[in-house]
């Protein structure tokens, strides 16, 4: 029989390994983690108000085409968020788009 010094070594470095194994797997999970984060492209795309909804649906559609062709990621990891800004919000040469073109 080993002597009880060995067992007590023995255990320590089962725990160890146990110990390593464990925080490998959590380094690969994290990892894992970490690229599927990456592969998610989100598109910001910033437009006057205005626009017929179908004209939207088609950007996202085609932006999307694009994001996933272009990086090689999953349609399904592609975000595209279209903000519609107001007229009165969007500023040219100083001043509103709606105030540019209430005076032409």
């Amino acid at each position: 029989m080993p002597s009880s010094r060995r067992l007590k070594l023995l255990n320590q470095k089962k725990v160890g390994f146990y110990l390593f194994l464990r925080s490998l797997k959590y380094r690969v999970l994290f990892q894992k983690k970490i690229e599927r984060r990456t592969k998610m492209p989100i598109v910001n795309v910033n437009i006057m108000e205005g626009r017929p909804k179908d004209k939207i649906e088609r950007v996202i559609a085609d932006i999307t085409e694009t994001i996933t062709n272009t990086l090689e990621v999953p349609r399904e990891t592609v975000r595209v968020i279209v903000t519609e800004v107001p007229k009165s919000h969007w500023g040219i040469a100083g001043e509103s788009v709606e105030k540019r073109n209430a005076s032409k």
